[in-house]
C-alpha cells in the first residue's frame, strides 16, 4: 500500500510540472469528468495489479487525477463565490481536504482488521470518483 501511495506524491507533482498547460484548455467539467475517470480506472488498476510495478503506475496515475481534482475544487469555489463568502466556502472545502487525510488511513486500518484484502479495499472507494464524474454533468459548460 506505501507504493501505491508514494507513487501517487510522484504522480502528483508530475501533475503539477507537466499537465497544467495542455489542460488548461478544458472547460471545467470536462477537467472534473477527466480527473474522476482517471481516479476511478486507477483504483480499478490497483484493485487488479498483479505486482508492485503495476499498483505503483495506478499509484501515480490516481495522485495525478488526485491532484486535478483538488486544484478544480478550488477554481470552483473560487469562481462561484461572491468576495464576502469566498473565506468561508474556502475554509469548508479545507475542512473537507482535512478529513479526506484522516478518514481513508481508518477506513484502511478497519478493512485490514476485517481481513479485505487490497482488492477489496481498492474497489469500495472506486464508487466515489465515479460520483463525481457524473455529477461533473452539472457543471457550466
Amino acid at each position: 500500500m506505501s507504493s501505491f501511495l508514494v507513487a501517487g506524491s510522484v504522480g502528483a507533482l508530475a501533475f503539477n510540472l507537466l499537465a497544467l498547460g495542455p489542460l488548461a484548455r478544458l472547460s471545467d467539467r470536462g477537467l472534473v469528468a477527466l480527473a474522476a475517470a482517471v481516479q476511478a480506472a486507477a483504483l480499478l488498476a490497483a484493485a487488479a495489479a498483479p505486482g508492485l510495478g503495476a499498483l505503483a503506475a495506478a499509484g501515480a496515475a490516481w495522485g495525478a487525477g488526485n491532484t486535478a481534482l483538488g486544484m478544480c475544487a478550488n477554481l470552483l469555489v473560487i469562481r462561484g463565490s461572491t468576495p464576502e463568502s469566498r473565506p468561508r466556502a474556502l475554509r469548508l472545502l479545507h475542512l473537507f481536504y482535512g478529513l479526506t487525510c484522516v478518514v481513508p488511513p481508518l477506513y484502511v486500518a478497519a478493512a485490514s482488521r476485517a481481513g479485505w484484502g487490497v482488492a477489496a479495499m481498492m474497489l469500495a472507494p472506486a464508487a466515489l470518483p465515479l460520483a463525481l464524474m457524473a455529477g461533473a454533468a452539472a457543471l457550466p459548460p
